[in-house]
């Protein structure tokens, strides 16, 4: 049986839901003028089932019903919140959301003064802007910290990117080469966050999503091929352009929520770091694996050969399930 008739196959097995693992938080920008406020709400397209990421007002708040238009990786709302008094000190939660699931980012205007927040089900609650100083409870080195744990949390949750890293680890070894790779890997994602931060250059979602399987279709397709594959021949070249693509999902993910230039920046520096952070411990837990079974399983040419034709159907399933436009599970 071919390789592409192989593929073929395995994807016809592969679950419906199979689904790409796009980077969209969600993002709620609220002025508060008076007793209410205007809201702009943006939740993501694609959700896990039984997300319905919101947030919860104080009982004596009445939000609006508003039409939604469809805005890049999100559904967008504008409407206008009602309350007996000022939301200026009180308390909202994100709902809907499950443990390692959506992340928000909540940006509060008030009197001049702007605040932002990364909301999570782990820590969902945040009192809104209370003493006017513009800087209590999530600016600074809290804010920085959210988007380094959405990195991290994003890479790690991925099944794209870590069979990514899988695939680039079984066709290099843990050889000069891997760190070469990792390190080409890790330009290409600073320089498509550099250009994303510095001049707005972001490509669309609809192109972005599937090259970045695409990717992991070719390097399933290159590892039975060992030292002959042209990731094996180009260590730097290939995970340089495949950095780029993958670091163009990053960076488009976050465009849609940030301010300017310099809030853009501010997001996508710790974001990168957590992502990378991420991305060595998943080396680290590899190398250790290998270790631990070294002189047990010695890993031949047919297992090499099965592993990529396996990843290089998960990627295709992956794809197609995202042309399909299948929901993610």
């Amino acid at each position: 049986m071919s390789r592409a008739l192989l593929l073929v196959v395995l994807t016809a097995a592969a679950p419906s839901a199979a689904y790409a693992h796009p980077l969209a938080p969600a993002g709620f920008t609220l002025t508060i003028e008076g007793r209410g406020a205007s809201l702009v709400s943006r939740v993501p397209r694609r959700v896990r089932i039984g997300e319905r990421p919101s947030l919860r007002w104080p009982a004596d708040c009445h939000e609006a019903p508003a039409p939604e238009r469809l805005v890049g990786a999100w559904v967008e709302r504008r409407t206008r919140l009602d309350c007996a008094a000022s939301l200026a000190g009180r308390e909202v939660a994100l709902t809907g959301v499950r443990a390692g699931g959506t992340t928000a980012l909540l940006r509060v205007t008030h009197e001049g003064n702007t605040w932002e927040r990364m909301l999570d089900a782990s820590a969902p609650r945040a009192q809104l802007l209370g003493n006017g100083n513009g800087n209590e409870n999530g600016n600074g080195n809290g804010l920085a910290l959210g988007w380094a744990k959405l990195g991290a949390l994003h890479f790690a949750t991925g099944l794209d990117h870590v069979l990514l890293l899988v695939g680039l680890v079984l066709t290099l070894g843990f050889r000069r080469r891997l760190l070469l790779a990792l390190g080409a890997f890790t330009a290409g994602h600073a320089l498509t966050l550099v250009l994303a931060a510095g001049l707005r250059l972001t490509p669309p979602a609809a192109i972005v999503e599937p090259a970045i399987l695409a990717t992991l279709v070719l390097v399933g397709l290159e590892l039975p091929e060992g030292s002959r594959s042209l990731v094996a021949r180009r260590p730097v070249l290939v995970p340089l352009a495949v950095g780029l693509v993958h670091g163009g999902g990053f960076a488009g993910g976050l465009t849609g929520l940030t301010g300017g230039a310099g809030a853009l920046a501010a997001a996508l520096v710790p974001f990168h770091f957590g992502l990378e952070l991420a991305q060595l411990g998943v080396v680290a837990l590899l190398a250790g694996a290998a270790r631990l079974g070294a002189g047990r399983v010695r890993p031949s040419d047919a297992h090499r050969v099965a592993a990529g034709r396996l990843l290089g159907a998960v990627a295709f399933a992956l794809l197609m399930g995202l042309l399909a436009g299948s929901p993610a599970p």
